[in-house]
C-alpha cells in the first residue's frame, strides 16, 4: 500500500510557503508522517572593488540563528501538534533540499511554485525547477498557492493521471490507483495526442486526427488491462499543458498525476513538465 512516511517541506517564508502549509499539516496527519521543515539561506561572497575585498556586514552565524527562530515560530504557527523536525541549512537552496531528501530518504517534497498571474506562463522558480528536475522522489506543488484555499479539500476526492504512453505510463497509473485508493478518491486518465500541423495536397486531416485519438485509446486500453484497471478515460487532441488544465477544470479534479524526467537527461529542462505544473489549476504531484 501506498505510504509517504518522510515529508519534506522546504519554507522560504514567503506567502506561498505560509498558504500550503494547511495542506502540507493534512499529508502528514493523514499518512502519520515524520515531517520535517528545511529552510536553507546563503550569504554572499565579499565584494571586491578597486582591488580591495568588502568585508560581509552580515554574520552568518547570527544570520542562521534568527533563520532558526524564524522556522520555530513557523513550525509553532502551523504544526504545533505534529511536531516536525527543524532543519537550518547554509547553502543553495536547492542543493541543500535535494541532499536532505537523498541523504534522509524522504518519500515526498512539497513546495510552492512561483506563479505571478499573467506571467505564471514564464516563471517557475529556479528552486522549484531544480528540485523537480533532479528530485529522486515523488514533489507536490502548486502554482496557485497564493490562490487556494489550502484548508480545505482534503482528502483528495477526484484525482486526474496523464500519461505519455511510454515506458513510464504503467508505474505511473499505478501509482494513481494506489494514491486514490488510499484517499478513497476517484481516478481518471487522460493522455493529449499532440501534433504537428501537417498540410498537404490531398492530405485528409480529419481522418489522420481520427486515427490518432483510435490508436492512443486502444493504447490506454492495453494499459488498462495491464494493470487490471477501468477507470474513465479521455484522450484529446493538443499540448498536453492545455489538456490536462482543460479536463481538470472540466472534471473538478483536485490532483493531477503526472511522470516528470528525472536527472537522467543531463542539462534538459523538460518545459512540458514544467508546463503543466504551470497550467494546472490545481496542484500536481509528480512522481
Amino acid at each position: 500500500m501506498l505510504r509517504f512516511t518522510k515529508i519534506l517541506f522546504p519554507v522560504d517564508f514567503s506567502r506561498r510557503s505560509e498558504r500550503i502549509a494547511p495542506r502540507v499539516a493534512s499529508f502528514a496527519h493523514y499518512f502519520q508522517a515524520q515531517l520535517t521543515l528545511i529552510h536553507a539561506y546563503e550569504v554572499s561572497p565579499p565584494a571586491y572593488f578597486d582591488g580591495q575585498a568588502w568585508v560581509e556586514t552580515v554574520d552568518p552565524q547570527s544570520l542562521g540563528e534568527y533563520a532558526r527562530q524564524q522556522l520555530a515560530q513557523f513550525a509553532q504557527t502551523h504544526f504545533e501538534s505534529l511536531q516536525p523536525e527543524i532543519l537550518i541549512v547554509r547553502g543553495e537552496p536547492a542543493h541543500a533540499i535535494l541532499e536532505h531528501a537523498a541523504a534522509a530518504k524522504v518519500d515526498l517534497i512539497m513546495l510552492p511554485t512561483r506563479g505571478f498571474g499573467r506571467f505564471r506562463r514564464l516563471l517557475l522558480g529556479s528552486v522549484s525547477a531544480k528540485v523537480l528536475h533532479d528530485a529522486s522522489c515523488p514533489v507536490w506543488t502548486d502554482s496557485h498557492a497564493e490562490e487556494v484555499d489550502h484548508h480545505t479539500g482534503f482528502p483528495y476526492r477526484n484525482i486526474l493521471c496523464a500519461v505519455n504512453r511510454d515506458e513510464h505510463s504503467e508505474p505511473v497509473l499505478k501509482f494513481g490507483l494506489e494514491l486514490a485508493s488510499c484517499l478513497g478518491a476517484s481516478l481518471n486518465l487522460v493522455h493529449a495526442v499532440h501534433i504537428a500541423e501537417v498540410a498537404g495536397p490531398g492530405f485528409d486531416e480529419a481522418a489522420f486526427r481520427h486515427f490518432l485519438l483510435e490508436q492512443a485509446k486502444a493504447d490506454l486500453g492495453r494499459l488498462q488491462q495491464k494493470v487490471g484497471s477501468s477507470v474513465e478515460t479521455y484522450v484529446e487532441i493538443g499540448p498536453p499543458e492545455e489538456v490536462i488544465a482543460r479536463l481538470a477544470r472540466k472534471l473538478n479534479a483536485d490532483l493531477v498525476v503526472i511522470h516528470r524526467s528525472g536527472p537522467s537527461l543531463i542539462g534538459r529542462l523538460r518545459s512540458q513538465d514544467y508546463a503543466i505544473i504551470r497550467e494546472s489549476p490545481c496542484p500536481v504531484l509528480s512522481i
